[in-house]
């Protein structure tokens, strides 16, 4: 069975990274509750240019971003016990080396590594992302949207709270 995985905001807390340097920077107390869209940086203020943003502070978000809890070790655990990791993920082209190295930093088990925005052209069974527009779009067999704070209010029936969903599901078929 091939496992299709997004990066930010499924493996990694790039939001989190976001806000603490938008909070230093501009002596706010925005929390990543706060963020109730993907598209972070329409809402977030004094972030005019989100990719310069991101693009400026790329190490500190890209790099070294904490990943979610269990998050790892549940796709690693997926890979060893005979699963198709495929990690998909739509990144800037100055983030994709930095993307890599956190990947390999972090000994993220995958099979394969896909930098693109056209996640429905990858093949798989299962695909799991934060982001609703790629998941509304997906041609996999089970697209599962993860909730965060960004896509809590879409009203989508196959919505997950964490990965450990996912592994407890995919233990039994």
């Amino acid at each position: 069975m091939e496992l299709k995985v997004d990066i930010d905001g499924v493996l990694r807390d790039v939001i989190s990274e976001v806000v603490s340097i938008h909070n230093q920077k501009y002596g706010s107390n925005l929390t990543v509750e706060d963020i109730n869209d993907y598209h972070i940086c329409k809402y977030v203020p004094h972030i005019d240019n989100c990719r310069d943003f991101f693009k400026e502070h790329r190490e500190q978000i890209f790099l070294h971003a904490k990943p979610y809890p269990d998050t790892i070790n549940i796709i690693n655990e997926l890979y060893h016990q005979g699963f198709i990791i495929k990690i998909v993920s739509a990144q800037f082209p100055f983030s994709k080396d930095l993307t890599t190295n956190w990947l390999e930093n972090h000994n993220v088990c995958y099979h394969e590594l896909h930098y693109t925005s056209e996640k429905e052209k990858i093949p798989g069974d299962v695909f799991i992302d934060d982001h609703y527009e790629y998941v509304i779009k997906s041609k996999d067999k089970y697209p599962l949207l993860l909730s965060r704070p960004w896509n809590k209010h879409f009203n989508y029936h196959h919505r997950i709270e964490n990965l450990k969903e996912v592994y407890n599901y995919l233990k039994r078929v």
